[in-house]
């Protein structure tokens, strides 16, 4: 199984998780949780680089509608930029888009840097939670 695989089945894994969750906004209860937090810090910066290209390149067919925090924001902003390299690249795949240098790649760098560590991980979990909702327009 490759890498890119293996993250995208954490991801779906995460997705169905915050589904079954009864809170309004189930990524700010889980992003809260300090282990998960810490855990999320314990891997490498490409490994969480990877996990928002991934999770952002299973999100470019949703419909995201622009939310109100920070998180919400990036995930749009990571969903536009995705849709434009698949736009640019017809046929390009998960592999060329997370080995490629673009807007997304280079957004993601920057999230993934240690000062940023908690927000990164919302954006991931917000993005999880938009994949749960099965792309149906819930509010990100």
């Amino acid at each position: 199984m490759t890498d890119h695989a293996s993250l995208h089945r954490t991801l779906i894994t995460t997705s169905r998780f915050l589904a079954d969750f009864s809170h309004p906004d189930p990524h700010l209860v889980l992003a809260n949780h300090r282990a998960l937090l810490h855990l999320w810090g314990q891997l490498s910066p490409t490994r969480r680089c990877r996990l928002l290209l991934v999770a952002s390149w299973a999100a470019r067919n949703t419909q995201a509608v622009r939310g109100t925090f920070h998180e919400d924001r990036f995930a749009h902003e990571l969903i536009d930029a995705t849709r434009k390299w698949t736009a640019d690249k017809p046929g390009g795949s998960l592999e060329q888009f997370c080995d490629g240098v673009h807007p997304a790649f280079l957004a993601c760098t920057w999230l993934t840097c240690k000062a940023n560590n908690a927000l990164s991980l919302l954006v991931f979990l917000s993005l999880a939670v938009l994949l749960s909702a099965g792309g149906s327009g819930r509010q990100m």
